[in-house]
């Protein structure tokens, strides 16, 4: 079996998953309230959008107008960071996130405007990679959307 994820003895290292019944390499359920311990990483950034601890205090990014962004996070903030908990679960599986990547598990509220989404990463703890990919979503005209990543710790 070519392309396998096998252990030092050559066995197969798959399991199934006990939400999706597909074989995967399994990792820790990041619901630790869940009976389910290891569950796939797809399954692993679903359970992450149902079970994300209450921020603290989000931190802002710099804004064109700052007064605008501290609104924004105070009335909208417990969402975004909802979203930014996904998109970091997300992280720790794959190189970058995209906005439609946390669209396809986080259904936005009803009254919230759906443009929301596009504070998602206007936040310190992400930064751009400089490359984008055609959105997934035909009502945006699958326009072109930027990739993000986790931003490197400064060196001291």
């Amino acid at each position: 079996m070519t392309g396998a994820k096998t252990n030092e003895l050559g066995a197969d290292r798959r399991e199934y998953c006990p939400w999706c019944n597909d074989r995967h390499v399994l990792v820790d359920n990041p619901n630790r309230n869940s009976p389910v311990k290891k569950i796939c990483p797809k399954c692993a950034i679903k359970a992450a959008a149902h079970y994300t601890p209450k921020a603290t205090a989000p931190v802002s990014a710099p804004s064109a107008d700052p007064q605008w962004h501290q609104a924004h996070e105070a009335t909208k903030g417990d969402f975004l960071e909802r979203c930014r908990n996904i998109a970091r679960e997300h992280l720790k599986y794959n190189a970058t996130v995209t906005v439609d990547d946390i669209r396809d598990i986080v259904e936005i509220p009803d009254g919230m405007d759906r443009r929301v989404m596009g504070s998602v990463f206007r936040h310190s703890d992400f930064e751009g990679t400089g490359d984008y990919v055609k959105s997934k979503r035909s009502d945006c005209h699958h326009r072109p959307i930027q990739k993000f990543r986790i931003k490197p710790a400064e060196a001291a």
